[in-house]
């Protein structure tokens, strides 16, 4: 069978690339389209059949990077997805390398993605290789989880605050945890503080983070700032919640000491409100680690692999600099999902 790959109409192939979600993809929220494709940053490809039928599509979410110092456009490839009946290498295969060269023609010299296990070949196939796997950090903060029997489980949440790092910490002189309500240009301000230190990281400009956030579909977002005494915004925390989880979407700090100080407060906040757990989602520079470990986070392992590729004529024969996970800064914020 012959195959061709194409931008899809933005009219005529809405409703058949929300039946092949429907098919391949079960979990999208039809409503992700609008937030993604008609309001946000990312370009769709269709690959259509030699009956002309859209058997597969995908995107491109366009992302501007700081890295090294400089602004770079990147993308992050989403939504692969094929009909089960053209399920082969070669369909996949070429609407990946379609995605690389309509990147390639609008000034795009990087494309990360987080395959799952079916794809992730395919995207090797494509050219893509490994940055790490992406951390998963859970802090317990109740015994609910653990079915545990009842005598145990009451003296479980009791000795719980007794030994966690946030029990002990308070607030600094002079700073204050406060929940924000509208992203405003203090981020702005505090994106360009801490890029200065990242290697690479996504822009978390407020106009970016209010997309991401603010008007996602069908999730709602908290956002838990610690402030100075000139209400200038030091470091953010984003969270939801999900089947009493505090899932965090992003955070960023002026420095990691900001970081720790506004966890700890969360952390307390969270626990008077009997939240089982928090998960933190993260690949990246050392520092942010660090601060997870210190306040009693744990990694698990995550089958999570995210991949880059990279146009060398466009960013010098240095490669593997982009490779190294400690240069990285990926949170959920980077990615087009919450799930």
């Amino acid at each position: 069978m012959i195959y061709r790959v194409c931008p899809p109409d933005p009219v005529a192939d809405r409703q058949a690339i929300l039946e092949l979600w429907q098919r391949n993809l079960p979990e999208a929220d039809p409503a992700r389209f609008a937030w993604l494709y008609d309001r946000g940053p990312t370009q769709g490809l269709v690959l259509r059949s030699d009956a002309d039928e859209a058997v597969g599509s995908t995107g491109l979410m366009r992302r501007t990077l700081r890295a090294f110092g400089r602004d770079v456009e990147a993308a992050q490839a989403v939504d692969l997805n094929v009909d089960r009946q053209h399920r082969t290498i070669g369909p996949a295969l070429a609407l990946q390398r379609a995605a690389i060269d309509s990147a390639r023609q609008a000034g795009l010299p990087l494309i990360y993605g987080f395959p799952n296990p079916q794809s992730e070949a395919v995207l090797r196939r494509a050219g893509y290789r490994e940055i790490g796997r992406l951390g998963r950090w859970v802090k317990p903060l109740s015994s609910r989880r653990l079915a545990l029997p009842s005598w145990l489980a009451f003296a479980a949440d009791r000795l719980l605050p007794l030994v966690s790092p946030e029990t002990y910490r308070r607030l600094p002189a002079g700073l204050r945890a406060e929940r924000i309500g509208r992203f405003d240009e203090r981020f702005d301000r505090l994106f360009e503080t801490a890029a200065a230190r990242l290697p690479i990281v996504g822009h978390r400009t407020a106009a970016y983070l209010a997309w991401r956030f603010a008007r996602r579909p069908h999730v709602g977002h908290h956002v838990l700032g610690l402030l100075d005494r000139d209400n200038g915004l030091l470091a953010y925390v984003v969270w939801r919640w999900h089947r009493g989880t505090a899932c965090v979407g992003d955070l960023l700090a002026a420095e990691p000491t900001h970081l720790e100080i506004l966890l700890a407060e969360l952390l307390r906040r969270l626990r008077r409100r009997r939240t089982e757990a928090v998960v933190v989602s993260y690949l990246g520079h050392g520092d942010v680690c660090a601060v997870l470990s210190r306040l009693g986070f744990w990694p698990r392992p995550l089958d999570w692999k995210a991949m880059l590729h990279i146009d060398p004529a466009a960013l010098g024969p240095d490669v593997d600099r982009w490779l190294r996970p400690d240069h990285w800064y990926l949170t959920r914020a980077d990615l087009d999902t919450d799930e």
